[in-house]
């Protein structure tokens, strides 16, 4: 049974391997992967070409290993958790995932149309019921884009048997996905993974019937337990699907074991086209059920299961190999749950190899009880998330750089069409991606999209701009800019207030409760809610003091400042 270090790392980059793999076949037949890779049978991640950015895109050649969305939302959420293991949801919804749309590959619908919604300034995590243009949005969103991604969490836990990671899977998923499928399958994938690592062997079918009948009903207390999911989350769910959430999960319920009784059927007599009957008997060749959150995580722990005394190099060979079916995100979570029982590495070549592992690693830290460090995101009440993916890249000072993620460094061919060009670059802590930028650049990143070592650099460049294009020689002061310029002293605020570090002894600090009134623009309701949850704490009523004085002092700043200019 590997250490934790092993098995979080091994976990993490067999997910990036069986990423590459699968989605060389993602999305085609035999005779399209032929014409990608030049024979109709992948045996390793291999340099192909694909067209990328839709029907007025450009067709590049990828390098041997080269992931897809499923990877990059992973680093993305891995980035987001904090140096104290805590789970920044605003930075990931509001930073990470519109910025993500600028050098996305691979993309779902769902995901793309969620990010999208999330640059808007009055869409917070919690409220992002999108529509969709074809009548369908946030609420029949069911796909796996989000059970893909929350490794991270499980990784940072350790595989934690008091299912610590509960929470914030399900924030990381209602962040883009507001069917059940989705939001669930987000969760029988993360107690697949947890299991994983914690017992060092694959969870057998018995236990996929524990997670569905316990685990699943344990969602709606962890929600009602999370102040703004059950504030402004729960009710506005409930309006738009038009049921109960309780009897919602109660119908997944049901749904998936019926799919276990089918899938019992399929595993029990393992042979060569074991894994073929498991997508039969999911449905998960059809167009409804292909990408669908809860029947991915079902068919992925049945190819682990399937496979667990095989390579795994073989094990995910033969889920890609099955064309028609989401190869790359099973693969994706395949790997993740094999990779968590292994000592070994793939020997494969897979983009990123050393930053994957630098971010498993943290996480690994974190999970025995390590302070780490954590990713420097902009100041979110400065924040503008880019207008369109192009606009995500542009000038700084001494180059140019990614907005939300700092300087980057461009290589490689170039390829163009039209108006647009797509280039590879590299960002300073390791990652490369492969950016849409405008042909004729001429945009600048302001300053406070930028990390903050970063922003000296934009706001000198943005000087030398013209000022009727760029509107950014006012840069928005961020939280503590307002508090240090009105000179409020929270030294001054009654001592029973706060702990010794500021943060209410149960809950949230008052600097998120504040932070989150004001980038909701003083919203009354938002106001009163965190008002009570500041009233409903111990010592409720210096605490709900303290958070009064901070507010009127930011209201005040604000209304000054609006007035001089």
């Amino acid at each position: 049974m590997p250490d934790v270090d092993t098995a979080v790392t091994n976990s993490a980059l067999w997910a990036a391997a069986g990423d590459a793999l699968g989605w060389i076949a993602e999305l085609t037949d035999e005779a399209g992967l032929i014409r990608r890779i030049g024979k109709g049978r992948l045996c390793r991640p291999v340099s192909w070409r694909r067209k990328i950015g839709g029907m007025n895109g450009a067709t590049v050649q990828l390098p041997e290993g080269t992931y897809s969305d499923d990877t990059q939302l992973r680093i993305a959420v891995c980035r987001s958790i904090r140096g104290d293991g805590s789970f920044d949801t605003e930075a990931f919804a509001k930073i990470e995932l519109p910025v993500w749309l600028n050098y996305s590959l691979g993309a779902g619908r769902g995901t793309k149309a969620a990010a999208t919604n999330l640059s808007k300034r009055d869409v917070s995590w919690y409220s992002n019921f999108f529509t969709g243009g074809n009548g369908r949005g946030y609420v029949d969103a069911g796909g796996n884009g989000a059970a893909m991604r929350i490794q991270p969490h499980v990784w940072q836990t350790g595989g934690s048997a008091k299912r610590s990671y509960l929470g914030n899977v399900i924030r990381d998923a209602v962040v883009t996905h507001g069917h059940m499928r989705g939001i669930l399958g987000a969760v029988f994938h993360a107690d697949c993974v947890a299991y994983a690592l914690r017992e060092g062997r694959v969870p057998s079918p018995e236990s996929w019937e524990e997670f569905i009948e316990d685990g699943f009903r344990s969602v709606k207390s962890a929600l009602e337990s999370d102040p703004q999911l059950s504030r402004f989350w729960l009710s506005s769910w409930e309006a738009e699907s038009q049921k109960p959430f309780g009897h919602a999960i109660e119908a997944t319920i049901n749904e998936a074991k019926q799919l276990l009784r089918r899938l019992s059927v399929a595993i029990e007599s393992p042979s060569f086209d074991a894994y073929v009957r498991v997508l039969d008997a999911l449905d998960m060749r059809s167009e409804e059920r292909r990408g669908a959150g809860l029947h991915s995580a079902l068919a992925a722990v049945s190819a682990a299961w399937l496979y667990k005394y095989d390579q795994i190099e073989f094990a995910l060979v033969e889920v890609v190999n099955v064309i028609g079916s989401d190869t790359d995100t099973i693969a994706t979570m395949v790997g993740a749950i094999l990779g968590a029982t292994s000592n070994h590495a793939p020997e494969w070549p897979i983009q990123d190899h050393a930053y994957i592992v630098a971010q498993a690693q943290r996480l690994a830290r974190i999970a025995k009880g390590a302070s780490e460090e954590s990713f420097p995101y902009p100041d979110l009440f400065s924040w503008q998330a880019p207008t369109t993916q192009s606009d995500g890249v542009g000038k700084i000072e001494d180059g140019l750089a990614i907005a939300g993620l700092g300087k980057i460094e461009v290589f490689g061919e170039r390829w163009i069409s039209g108006n647009f060009s797509w280039q590879w670059a590299r960002l300073p802590f390791g990652q490369t991606v492969l950016c849409k930028m405008k042909s004729e650049m001429a945009g600048v990143v302001p300053a406070y999209n930028l990390p903050p070592l970063e922003q000296g650099k934009s706001r000198s460049a943005s000087k030398s701009q013209d000022a009727g294009v760029l509107h950014q020689e006012k840069l928005p002061l961020n939280v503590s800019e307002h508090f240090k310029k009105e000179e409020l002293d929270l030294r001054s605020l009654p001592n029973a207030a706060l702990s010794h570090n500021g943060r209410l002894q149960k809950g949230r600090t008052l600097d998120m409760i504040t932070d989150e009134v004001i980038r909701n623009n003083f919203d009354e309701r938002v106001i009163g809610v965190c008002f009570l949850e500041c009233l409903n704490s111990e010592e409720g009523i210096e605490r709900a003091m303290a958070f009064s004085a901070i507010l009127a002092k930011a209201h005040l700043a604000r209304n000054r400042r609006n007035s001089r200019r």
